[in-house]
């Protein structure tokens, strides 16, 4: 499913202005880093303002009163499905809960970008590339290595010092795999 720019400005603003607020946590966020106006997949919604397990309620009447549908994919993570000029686009509602974990300074640090002339914030890309690493399926190191290559080729800036701070967000024992990973596949 790919939609444009306008779409996902349009779909966050609103989601925004009913009560859902967030931080863009997956893919997109470097989609965004890249200046990118196309994108294919789904939106990776982590919430600052309502809990997808405990506000589930509240997030259904957000969710309607934007004209999306609701789903849910897992325990503590809501599916939401929004138009938006005739484009469709599915918002996956995350917050730390089980085996998702943002730290709050990732949330803070977050970058603010004028997409289709709304703000929507998402992680660093360096913040990104550590939890991508932190999660280690075979998808986020496929994922990590097309990153690397987008660096290699100069498309995409990556701060190793702030890769770095944000390694040391996590406890030793996960410091070190996230440090291999990062390295097997060329991005430290």
């Amino acid at each position: 499913m790919g939609f444009g720019a306008e779409t996902l400005g349009s779909v966050i603003s609103d989601l925004r202005d009913a009560g859902l607020d967030g931080v863009v946590i997956g893919g997109i966020c470097i989609e965004l880093a890249l200046g990118r106006k196309y994108f294919e997949g789904d939106v990776d919604l982590f919430s600052t303002t309502l809990s997808p397990t405990f506000d589930e309620e509240e997030l259904r009447r957000v969710a309607e009163s934007c004209g999306c549908s609701v789903g849910q994919i897992g325990w503590g993570v809501a599916r939401l499905v929004c138009e938006s000029g005739g484009e469709a686009v599915e918002v996956e509602v995350y917050e730390n809960m089980f085996d998702v974990y943002v730290p709050q300074d990732f949330i803070d640090a977050a970058v603010e970008y004028k997409v289709g002339g709304s703000v929507v914030k998402a992680l660093r890309p360096e913040h990104h590339i550590v939890l991508k690493a932190r999660a280690g399926r075979e998808k986020d190191l496929d994922d990590l290595k097309r990153i690397a290559t987008l660096v290699l080729e100069g498309k995409l800036k990556i701060d190793h010092s702030a890769v770095e701070e944000a390694i040391r967000k996590f406890d030793e024992e996960e410091q070190r795999v996230i440090e291999r990973r990062l390295r097997d596949s060329g991005l430290y």
